[in-house]
């Protein structure tokens, strides 16, 4: 942690204003618990003020969910090995 404040102090010192926040993917409908720190700089000259999105919970959260809930119902094919494919590399 001392590096980011580090690395943050230095952003604001050279004319930003940052917002750091730890952010978990879970909370925001993605099926991982992912904790990442993300910091917004945004230049001193620019007006406006930057807010982190409030969390949400996945769509199933309060029932049984399975894989199937949360995968998109059409994908491109180019995202999918040819079944022969994965064969050969079992």
């Amino acid at each position: 942690m001392p590096s980011f404040l580090n690395w943050q102090r230095s952003i604001d010192e050279i004319g930003y204003h940052s917002k750091g926040k730890i952010l978990n993917a879970y909370n925001f409908n993605v099926p991982q618990n992912r904790e990442r720190i993300f910091l917004v700089s945004v230049r001193n000259d620019i007006k406006g003020h930057f807010n982190f999105p409030e969390s949400g919970k996945l769509d199933c959260y309060e029932q049984d969910c399975n894989i199937e809930d949360l995968l998109d119902d059409n994908v491109n094919e180019e995202y999918y090995f040819p079944q022969e494919e994965v064969i050969k590399y079992f």
